[in-house]
């Protein structure tokens, strides 16, 4: 079952331009563990707290991989959203009983997500996470 909405994603062509401006916009701060480069996905990230979630800013870093084609063919923008779930297999299980598409599951810093293609749910990426397998600072956050 879904516990928690964690964060949205914004695919952005430069990071430092879009911390900026949502800085300005909405007085909005970098986490203090700063940018993250996940060079094997190809992608630097920033979160920026508001409330009990984040915004997570994604930069492409390389030329193909889901970012990039994003970006490529939208110019950028709201790209996904994340969801925790409390028993992962049976939510993963459950939506491809359903029909549902998963792309990918893979192994992510110690703790296992899932991804939806944004076909299915109207042209936004569903990331679902297993909430039981997050390291407790980041199921906390710790802004």
């Amino acid at each position: 079952m879904t516990k928690k909405l964690d964060h949205i994603g914004i695919v952005v062509k430069d990071l430092n331009e879009a911390v900026s401006l949502y800085g300005k916009i909405l007085d909005l701060t970098p986490w203090k563990q700063g940018v993250i480069d996940d060079s094997k996905n190809g992608v630097r990230l920033l979160s920026l707290p508001i409330g009990d979630t984040f915004i997570e800013l994604l930069q492409p870093t390389k030329a193909v991989n889901r970012y990039a084609r994003f970006l490529a063919e939208k110019g950028g923008g709201l790209f996904h959203l994340c969801v925790f779930v409390d028993n992962y297999d049976q939510e993963v299980r459950t939506l491809k009983e359903k029909g549902v598409a998963i792309e990918e599951e893979m192994s992510h810093a110690n703790f296992r997500l899932a991804w939806i293609p944004p076909e299915s749910p109207s042209g936004v990426w569903v990331e679902i996470v297993d909430m039981l397998a997050i390291p407790k600072e980041l199921l906390h956050h710790n802004f």
